[in-house]
């Protein structure tokens, strides 16, 4: 789980250094080609057909994955990697938020307790409401459309193939996002180490998909959840090497707030569906 958390954080700082040379568009492209490459990769070697079933639900997930990742590596270009990474793992919050009302879950007293402290920990890393930039804004509804994601893995759970799931998902994803790219981005001819960063960016979300899979295969759910949120002091300490950010107090205090509920809210049962295959 450890290395899921390492290959995403450095997935995600790839993806900020790359934004310099390369519009948004172009690095959910080129991630979900490879990403979507490596998957067909895997069902090939385990000789899993690629099957396709639950059409309707197979295409709300990849229509929310599609916003997930264009509003992701968007707020990456605009704000702090280590803001981004913290209130992007805040997805499992709106997991269980939206849970009761989508798929009928009942939340206990201690859940709706740990689901405000976790919000206010959203509130402490966002900052005053007239200091809150597009790039917060943008990793936030970034957590929520994950979130919705994942709701829509919990009913796909056990009857689509994950590896399969993510197939789809990347292939919906290069549709939406070659046109973008096309029209947004001013020019494909980048640097040689800006391709190579956009490449290894692409290579670290496929190990940390196989990684976290595997991970929740063998680790429980709680665990898993808990390890993950290690993405963000890694991150935060890629920031401060890499890019020279200094993440103030309120940012650390949310960061745990968020840690400690998403944690709780996973232990209690109200548990995050697998993000290995959210793709």
């Amino acid at each position: 789980m450890v290395l899921a958390s390492v290959a995403f954080a450095l997935m995600a700082a790839l993806a900020r250094h790359v934004s310099v040379e390369a519009d948004p568009s172009l690095v959910v492209l080129v991630r979900s080609a490879i990403v979507g490459a490596v998957a067909v990769a895997l069902l090939a070697v385990r000789g899993t057909p690629l099957r396709f079933t639950h059409h309707r639900h197979l295409l709300v997930r990849a229509v929310a994955g599609c916003l997930a990742m264009a509003a992701y590596f968007s707020a990456l270009s605009m704000a702090p990697l280590t803001e981004v990474l913290t209130l992007q793992h805040s997805s499992p919050l709106f997991v269980a938020a939206a849970s009761r009302i989508s798929i009928g879950e009942r939340v206990s007293r201690s859940s709706v307790a740990w689901l405000i402290f976790g919000f206010l920990g959203v509130l402490a890393v966002l900052g005053p409401p007239t200091h809150i930039s597009l790039g917060s804004a943008l990793a936030v509804a970034s957590a929520a459309s994950a979130a919705w994601a994942y709701l829509i893995i919990r009913r796909l759970s056990g009857a689509v193939d994950p590896d399969a799931i993510v197939v789809h998902f990347s292939a919906v994803a290069l549709m939406f996002s070659l046109p973008w790219a096309l029209n947004s981005q001013p020019s494909w001819d980048l640097t040689a180490p800006a391709w190579l960063a956009l490449t290894g960016m692409g290579l670290c979300a496929a190990v940390g998909q196989v990684a976290m899979t595997r991970a929740y295969a063998l680790a429980p759910a709680a665990l898993v959840s808990g390890v993950s949120m290690t993405a963000v002091p890694i991150g935060a300490a890629i920031g401060i090497f890499a890019f020279g950010e200094r993440p103030g107090l309120g940012m650390a205090l949310g960061a745990v707030a968020i840690a400690a509920s998403s944690w709780a809210l996973t232990r209690e049962g109200i548990r995050t569906p697998r993000p290995a295959a959210s793709g």
